[in-house]
């Protein structure tokens, strides 16, 4: 179901929504330049998502952004931090922006990276970035939820496989 209109044969690309968000609707196949644009799309989405999540997780102290990072870095006694970037498929300057207020508020500890030794800086979590993570992950739980649920859970199952191939796909053609 997209806004009004159930959209029942996958062979088109019979997409309707809205008509005040001014988009086609059409049951002829569209080529890919005559779709909306695939970054565009995801990154409303990501932004609009990110609010809600950024909303539920401000009571803990904690952003939608760095949320991930903590409970990647849970997972691990140390992690590099390429490893880590590599996992939340980001880029070692936006990992970088990221980590630099939580270090600041104590919540991981960094060690290693000097120049010329070889090794690599690394990242774990600390007491008091457990302790937050387990705090915010009720708060991400409830919104988590609420998500799911409304947009379905079938659905969500389905368009979290589709991310997934998105994602590696994206990182394929970097290549």
């Amino acid at each position: 179901m997209i806004g009004n209109i159930h959209v029942t044969n996958p062979e088109y690309q019979g997409f309707c929504v809205d008509p005040k968000m001014q988009i086609h609707c059409s049951m002829e196949r569209l080529s890919a330049t005559q779709l909306p644009c695939a970054c565009s799309m995801l990154r409303k989405a990501s932004r609009s998502v990110s609010r809600l999540y950024d909303a539920a997780l401000a009571d803990a102290g904690v952003s939608a952004a760095q949320l991930p990072v903590l409970r990647t870095t849970s997972r691990h006694e140390w992690l590099t931090l390429s490893q880590l970037a590599k996992i939340l498929f980001m880029e070692r300057t936006s990992l970088y922006r990221t980590l630099t207020p939580v270090i600041q508020s104590g919540w991981v500890a960094i060690k290693g990276g000097r120049i010329g030794e070889g090794h690599a800086k690394q990242v774990s979590l600390t007491r008091k970035g457990r302790a937050l993570t387990l705090a915010a992950n009720a708060h991400w739980e409830g919104v988590q939820t609420r998500m799911v649920e409304s947009f379905g859970t079938e659905r969500w199952e389905s368009l979290h496989k589709d991310i997934a191939e998105l994602a590696a796909l994206g990182v394929e053609l970097m290549t």
